[in-house]
C-alpha cells in the first residue's frame, strides 16, 4: 500500500502528515519518529486485541485512523478527532512494552 493520509479537501498528503507531526511535537510535546511510516498496528490491551489501520475505523474510538507514529516507548494512533491539528485532544497512546503484536509499514513514501 502506498503512503497516504485520509482526509477531505485539497491538502497534499505529505503536507498534512507534516502538520500532524508539528502538532504532536510542538503543541503536545510528544517525541515522534518519522523515519518509518506505519499503515497498521495490532496490539493487546487488558487481554483484548485491537487493530488500527490507516483509512479504517478504529473501533474503540469509532473514528477513522489518519496516521500511526512511533515515539520512544509508545505508538501514537491519530484519528479524525484525536492527535490531529484542531482536534484539541492528544492521540491514542499504545505502550510498546509487550503489547505491540505486529506493525506494517507503507510500501512507498
Amino acid at each position: 500500500m502506498d503512503f497516504y493520509v485520509p482526509h477531505d479537501g485539497d491538502v497534499d498528503d505529505e503536507e498534512l502528515y507534516q502538520d500532524i507531526v508539528y502538532y504532536l511535537e510542538e503543541h503536545l510535546d510528544h517525541s515522534v519518529q518519522t523515519d518509518t511510516r506505519y499503515s497498521y498496528l495490532r496490539f493487546k490491551d487488558d487481554g483484548d486485541i485491537y487493530e488500527a489501520e490507516v483509512g479504517e475505523v478504529f473501533d474503540p474510538a469509532d473514528e477513522i485512523v489518519v496516521t500511526i507514529f512511533e515515539g520512544g516507548f509508545v505508538f501514537y494512533i491519530c484519528t479524525q478527532n484525536k492527535g490531529t491539528p484542531g482536534s484539541g485532544e492528544g492521540p491514542i497512546i499504545v505502550e510498546k512494552g509487550g503489547t505491540v503484536l505486529y506493525t506494517r509499514e507503507f510500501d512507498d513514501y
